[in-house]
């Protein structure tokens, strides 16, 4: 289900989290994680979770190397008497109620499930932090790089575009109504997944894959170098074979967990794999 944005929740408890003081941002989540690493004041940054400094979830791997790391866990947030705590919609629920019914200031932020809530979500954070000069520019930017695009989309046919697949562990991919999706369009692509039919996630029928493989195939970049049982259909030699008339490109991981805090270099990777193609569609 996407995130409601039009009806954000105010910080519980505070008026101001960083008007009197620097310090007290706790982070529960792993994206939120990476907004505060990449604008944020470090002193004003007390906790971020025990994900934060791996390079293979966050490009911003790091920044967050010296700073407290934890797990969601009450017991590890209370003693560090956090001015502000920030988690995801979903995540770290009962320790999120908890830390309320104690009386500290908490701030649940939606992550974006469509291309439009990236916008909302760099909004929401720019007013929590007050408005840091660094999230202002990177949100001018991204405004101004998807306009670029979403004109140069409309003004190219679909027929010049190429076709790209992401393709997940399972063989599970993004079809219609996601934000994959939006993001391959955005980049120049047609989703071989919703050429398929295929709409939110759902298995790829390999068959097809096979038969009528897409101009790219995109997996992430751990599957690529590392071999595990979730992505044992990349080392089948049927695919192998198929994909010998398209591309297959690694796709950094770190990026893609969380798009919102990585857009503008997540959009350019796409676009740099969509220019970086051998062939030429017609």
């Amino acid at each position: 289900m996407a995130a409601n944005f039009s009806q954000a929740e105010p910080i519980t408890g505070v008026s101001n989290p960083l008007a009197s003081a620097s310090g007290g941002l706790v982070s529960v989540n792993l994206c939120v994680d990476q907004m505060l690493l990449r604008f944020a004041e470090r002193d004003q940054i007390t906790s971020v979770t025990y994900f934060a400094d791996n390079p293979l979830m966050s490009p911003l791997a790091l920044q967050a190397q010296g700073l407290h790391r934890n797990h969601g866990l009450v017991e590890e947030i209370i003693p560090l008497q956090p001015r502000l705590v920030l988690a995801g919609e979903y995540g770290a629920r009962e320790a999120i109620e908890l830390l309320l019914a104690l009386g500290y200031p908490v701030v649940r932020v939606p992550l974006p499930q469509k291309l439009a809530d990236i916008d909302a979500h760099l909004a929401r954070m720019a007013e929590i932090l007050d408005s840091p000069p660094a999230l202002l520019s990177f949100s001018q930017h991204w405004q101004v790089r998807k306009a670029q695009l979403q004109a140069e989309n409309r003004r190219t046919p679909n027929s010049a575009k190429p076709s790209a697949l992401m393709l997940g562990p399972n063989h599970i991919a993004p079809g219609g109504g996601t934000l994959e999706d939006e993001l391959l369009t955005l980049a120049g692509f047609q989703n071989w997944a919703v050429q398929q039919g295929i709409q939110g996630f759902a298995s790829v029928n390999l068959e097809k894959l096979v038969l009528n493989p897409p101009d790219l195939l995109i997996v992430d970049q751990v599957a690529a170098e590392h071999f595990s049982v979730a992505h044992e259909v990349l080392q089948h030699p049927a695919l192998a074979r198929a994909m010998q008339k398209g591309d297959l490109a690694a796709l950094p991981g770190n990026l893609s967990v969380c798009p919102a805090p990585n857009i503008n270099a997540l959009i350019s990777t796409l676009i740099e794999l969509r220019l970086g193609l051998k062939r030429n569609v017609s």
